[in-house]
């Protein structure tokens, strides 16, 4: 079997994930990984061999990282969020259309089998009229060049755009206290309420998305081991666990990535998509990240 060379640039949370799920998959070879300490960035981005670029380093340096591996014609998967502004996003785009390379943001949530389920629910009229999405994200590690809105809240905008496609921002009202704490509640032109909480420092880790419409309400848990998505009929209040056969996202991801790259496919969360995300997020925000 042909193998499908790879370099990963960054060792920390995903960068780790990665770096295991590299090594895992068959067709894959991993070259080269290059981290804040090494000195072969230029050197790994110059190596025709290397035709597959993963980014997983702190939000500040994506935007230099990419365009160095777009100049280089490799593709690229790129972790969220894509960039900390719109002017970065707009000139990533420019520099994407110009490689004529795969590139890919890393919105993990949408290669999840749970939230596949969701939209085919949603888009079959499961959950009658929907009135508000709820998506908690508490307890993980604190960055030093985002806050926890920038770092989280793209899983939930994501999530949000692929299930309603809204196409710009009604109102958006935030509170948030030291950088830590965030809460956002935002109306699109389509789709339900979204309401946002973020804190980096909780006293239990929390990833859950909770949905409710007037036909059926859900909770999605990712915190479980098992039956982590709860669908509830409103009328009987009579709850089931769908039978999802899960695969892990990240492996659902860098697969997509992959034959997004052998077969020119354009990638479900590509550069438009994080276009979107990075223009939502500056505006809830209402200033730059940090």
């Amino acid at each position: 079997m042909k193998q499908t060379t790879f370099a990963l640039f960054g060792l920390g949370k995903f960068g780790k994930n990665y770096y295991r799920l590299l090594r895992e998959t068959d067709g894959i070879f991993l070259k080269s990984v290059v981290t804040q300490s090494s000195k072969n960035k230029t050197e790994v981005l110059r190596d025709p061999s290397v035709t597959n670029v993963i980014i997983a380093t702190p939000p500040s340096t994506h935007f230099n990282l990419a365009m160095s591996a777009l100049q280089a014609k490799k593709h690229v998967l790129l972790e969220k969020p894509m960039v900390l502004n719109v002017r970065e996003a707009k000139l990533l785009k420019n520099a994407v259309q110009k490689s004529g390379t795969t590139f890919m943001v890393g919105y993990q949530y949408l290669y999840n089998d749970s939230i596949n389920f969701l939209k085919k629910e949603i888009d079959g009229k499961k959950f009658g009229e929907l009135s508000f999405m709820l998506a908690d994200h508490f307890s993980s590690p604190p960055r030093q060049d985002v806050n926890s809105f920038w770092d989280a809240a793209p899983h939930a905008l994501s999530i949000f755009q692929y299930l309603f496609r809204p196409t710009k921002i009604i109102r958006a009202d935030m509170h948030h206290k030291n950088n830590n704490f965030f809460s956002a509640t935002v109306r699109f032109n389509r789709g339900p309420l979204l309401c946002i909480r973020t804190a980096w420092t909780a006293p239990e880790k929390i990833r859950k998305i909770t949905l409710a419409g007037t036909k059926q309400a859900a909770i999605l848990d990712e915190t479980l081991a098992k039956n982590k998505l709860a669908i509830t009929n409103i009328r009987t209040g009579h709850a089931f666990y769908p039978p999802i056969k899960a695969t892990e996202p990240l492996k659902n991801e860098l697969q997509h990535f992959m034959r997004c790259a052998k077969t020119k496919q354009k990638p479900r969360t590509n550069v438009d998509f994080g276009l979107v995300i990075t223009t939502w997020l500056e505006i809830i925000s209402k200033k730059r990240p940090m």
